[in-house]
């Protein structure tokens, strides 16, 4: 059973983010990143985790986030989440 967890948590979890909400307009992934993340934080930061964590940690990370006061919602999270977790950092223009 546990083995059967394992194997299929994952892809529950990329299930779940591929239904990811769209974005209205001209509004897109790096942009939203941008405007809502560098608020607080420099892209040089961000840019450490890029390739290193996935979307779950993103998504978990944005939720402390939220916490501490972050005005993200949770459409926004999720975006955000998948965008930053399957991101290159070699592709990212906003880490060179």
């Amino acid at each position: 059973m546990r083995t059967a967890l394992i194997i299929l948590l994952p892809v529950l979890i990329m299930v779940v983010f591929l239904k990811e909400p769209t974005l209205s307009g001209a509004q897109n992934k790096d942009a939203l990143f941008l405007n809502k993340c560098t608020h607080c934080h420099n892209t040089e930061r961000i840019c450490k985790y890029i390739g290193r964590y996935n979307p779950l940690v993103w998504r978990k990370t944005i939720e402390y986030m939220q916490s501490k006061g972050a005005k993200v919602d949770n459409t926004e999270k999720i975006t955000i989440a998948m965008y930053l977790g399957t991101l290159q950092r070699h592709k990212a223009a906003f880490c060179k």
